[in-house]
């Protein structure tokens, strides 16, 4: 609340306020003060509290004694050695009037445990001697701008220019005020900014911190300011029958050191038992949102408890599980601070229905010893590979909720036994994720588990097959060799499934999931699947491509012909859409041939030194040629006659070109009647429409819309259109549905490959 109107302050005052028990340090503060430049019409005015019992109480006594518009809160320890330091926040305050606080120091993103020093994120610089025991720069990023907006900033000195009351209610002591009022500017719909220093402003001669007072301070402030600050986390627990262990997991949940958490339970009990132990909860806890289904809703529950979370981040938790006090706090740090990540989880510690800690079993033992960020592909192969869901059950693992619109499916297809990890993959197919070493949950043995009982363990075999299957046509698994050791394991694993259903005699169990199909196909597989990659210009066989780099991933888009593992030869260096344009050639392209005459736009060099033999004038064109026998073409101006051309091919050109419908138009203007091209251009799968906006010119604002930085649109399957709409017949060849699965893998292809083929 801003305590004094902005007309009842005097603008050409500046009030120094300090809180102080030590005379000599506050007297060589004010030695500084007296020192600075004033600028000509100004006042400075003093103020000193004495025997404050906080920090808030006595800048809140001070600022009510002042009439000065500016004003500066600063320690007794605090130096000001910028001469002019007055002239620089007047200049700054009136040229920002939507900038309530300044300070010298701070944190743009704060850390989920409150620590604003501890961020990634850091602006700005000060002398210090706190963290070395002698003089040194505590520095953070550069401020660029005359300030930079942070979330907060350091005590040492704050400057304001409106006066808004310190929460002494709540910050009894000396720490965390300098936080707090931060966020009570913020409040106020006031920036709170570090200032652009050229050189330090300030010298901070400062004391140890009591660490029990800051702790109890901490709290208070991550009570009052978490959802000021930190996104929302769901944590979700479909339930069913099992009120007293429910009772645990809904506890370490409560209890957790995060505070922005809201709970979702969905009760598929058939009794009311659970219903009665939640009505204390709901009572007490707002964030708790309960629903007793009517009807069982059993797998399903799942999606229903998605449905309705609200927050930005998930996380499951068993109704048997249990949360370390620090689990979402932890997890949803390393979101804030890794733009890319997917998937967080952690190693988790057994536990058996009384909740003693048990051996490490296969598939908890920690990978890793320390924290860890590794690409999401790369786990997943490692999981895919040993049959082994070293992630975690769904209580491990936290996710974005943006990237989840079913719990439980991966390329299109459900899972039951494995919904999980079909959902992990999915995940880690689009970024990465982290493995935090330490135990941020529990996961109970018990005998109620399904993961224990015949009825549910048979399931596992169409599952894994499912899951294998619908990987290796995705990210994972590019490797041959990793591919089929996979399937062998597979294999394995399942028939030891089928043993155990056999000595139970269960087996005909295995006959209504139809089991024995799933791992004949899998074996026939096994035995089909080429033994090495190949490729069709340099003719070398290998067990690896070389994979595009990651700076050509895209969050925002799922690209059409998008490769990433299998894209260029390591041999002679060949890209994926070069040897599917040789294969279309190879097999079905007429009209190439000897006699023939062909426009190459942009050429690739494998393609274009194949091309210069197979046809009789071979003409390489592009805006900016590279050599000399390439010639400088416009293709929205083509310097040729009308119907010069039995071929033309031009591959990822047009989304450079402002004005690609006149340069297709030319295209078709130069190609003979009865001639043929190849037209390639990068297509999201996931936009309905072509995207494309003139007034987007800046490379950053291209990288972020286009998806490269000097590309001016994003096509979508309408491309088709544009052809057609110049008069093109438009084939679109695609080596999956023509020759089937195994032959594009052999050339690193996919179902997702087509090639745009017009005629004329």
């Amino acid at each position: 609340m801003i305590l004094r109107s902005v007309l009842n302050m005097d603008e050409k005052k500046i009030c120094f306020i300090t809180c102080l028990n030590d005379e000599v340090l506050y007297e060589e503060s004010v030695r500084y003060i007296h020192s600075l430049n004033i600028p000509n019409g100004f006042q400075i005015e003093l103020i000193a509290i004495r025997e404050a019992r906080s920090m808030a109480e006595g800048y809140n006594h001070a600022m009510k004694q002042s009439d000065a518009k500016y004003k500066v809160y600063l320690h007794q320890d605090t130096f000001i050695i910028n001469k002019d330091f007055i002239l620089d926040i007047v200049n700054l305050f009136n040229n920002y009037h939507s900038l309530g606080m300044l300070g010298v120091i701070g944190a743009k993103n704060i850390p989920t445990n409150g620590v604003w020093w501890k961020s990634s994120d850091r602006y700005g610089k000060v002398y210090d001697n706190s963290r070395y025991n002698e003089i040194a720069i505590f520095q953070g990023n550069y401020v660029r701008g005359d300030y930079e907006t942070v979330d907060a900033v350091d005590g040492l000195i704050l400057i304001t220019q409106y006066d808004l009351g310190w929460r002494e209610d709540l910050f009894k002591a000396w720490q965390m005020y300098d936080m707090s009022q931060a966020f009570e500017f913020r409040r106020a719909g006031y920036e709170v900014g570090v200032a652009k220093q050229n050189e330090c402003w300030c010298i901070h001669d400062c004391n140890s911190l009591k660490t029990e007072e800051y702790e109890y301070q901490r709290e208070v402030f991550l009570e009052e300011y978490s959802k000021d600050v930190f996104p929302l986390v769901s944590v979700l627990i479909p339930t069913y029958n099992r009120p007293e262990l429910l009772q645990q997991a809904l506890e370490s949940v409560i209890n957790q050191t995060y505070k922005n958490i809201e709970i979702i339970i969905c009760d598929d009990s058939t009794n009311f038992l659970t219903y009665t132990m939640m009505q204390a909860y709901i009572n007490k806890y707002p964030n708790i949102i309960y629903i007793k289904n009517e009807e069982r809703q059993e797998i399903n529950n799942w999606q229903k408890c998605l449905e309705l979370a609200q927050g930005k981040y998930i996380n499951y938790l068993m109704d048997d599980d249990l949360f370390a006090l620090t689990k979402v706090e932890k997890m949803v740090d390393y979101f804030l601070r890794l733009p890319n990540l997917k998937l967080a989880t952690s190693y988790r510690r057994l536990i058996d229905e009384f909740n003693n800690e048990l051996p490490d079993r296969r598939a908890n033992v920690s990978p890793f010893q320390e924290d860890t960020v590794i690409k999401g592909y790369a786990l997943g192969n490692v999981v895919l590979k040993n049959l082994n869901n070293m992630i975690g059950e769904p209580s491990t693992v936290m996710f974005k909720r943006e990237d989840v619109e079913f719990f439980g499916k991966f390329k299109n297809k459900s899972f039951f036994m494995l919904n999980d990890l079909a959902t992990w993959l999915a995940l880690l197919s689009k970024g990465t994720a982290v493995y935090i070493a330490e135990p941020l949950s529990y996961f109970r043995q018990h005998a109620g588990q399904n993961q224990r009982n015949l009825k549910y363990l048979g399931k596992s075999i169409p599952d894994w097959y499912n899951l294998i299957d619908s990987a290796h046509s995705s990210v994972y698994l590019k490797n041959i060799k990793d591919y089929k050791t996979t399937l062998q394991n597979y294999i394995t694993h399942m028939m030891s499934i089928v043993q155990v259903y056999n000595q139970e005699h269960s087996s005909q169990m295995l006959l209504e999931i139809n089991a024995a199909s799933y791992i004949s196909t899998a074996a026939n597989k096994l035995l089909e699947y080429p033994d090495t990659y190949c490729c069709n210009f340099c003719e070398s066989n290998f067990d690896e491509f070389k994979a595009w780099s990651d700076k050509f991933d895209s969050d925002r888009y799922d690209y059409e012909m998008y490769n990433k593992f299998t894209a260029i030869c390591p041999v002679c260096g060949c890209f994926d859409r070069e040897r599917l344009i040789r294969f279309y050639i190879d097999q079905l392209a007429s009209g190439i041939d000897n006699k023939h005459k062909l426009l190459h736009i942009a050429p690739e060099s494998n393609l274009r030194r194949w091309l210069e033999n197979e046809v009789n004038t071979y003409i390489a064109g592009d805006l900016f040629p590279s050599d000399l026998e390439t010639q400088k073409i416009d293709i929205t101006d083509i310097s040729y006659e009308n119907d010069s051309f039995d071929v033309v091919i031009c591959s990822h050109v047009l989304e450079h070109v402002p004005d690609d419908t006149r340069a297709l138009k030319e295209f078709y203007r130069v190609l003979k009647p009865g001639g043929w091209g190849i037209l390639q251009v990068p297509i999201a799968l996931n936009i309905d429409k072509t995207y494309e906006d003139a007034s987007i010119v800046t490379p950053e604002d291209r990288l972020e819309a286009f998806g490269q930085e000097d590309h001016v649109r994003m096509y979508a399957r309408d491309y088709v259109d544009r052809l057609l709409a110049v008069g093109f017949s438009v084939e679109v060849f695609n080596i999956f549905d023509r020759y089937g699965l195994n032959e594009a893998i052999k050339y690193g292809l996919s179902e997702q490959d087509n090639l745009y083929v017009v005629h004329k």
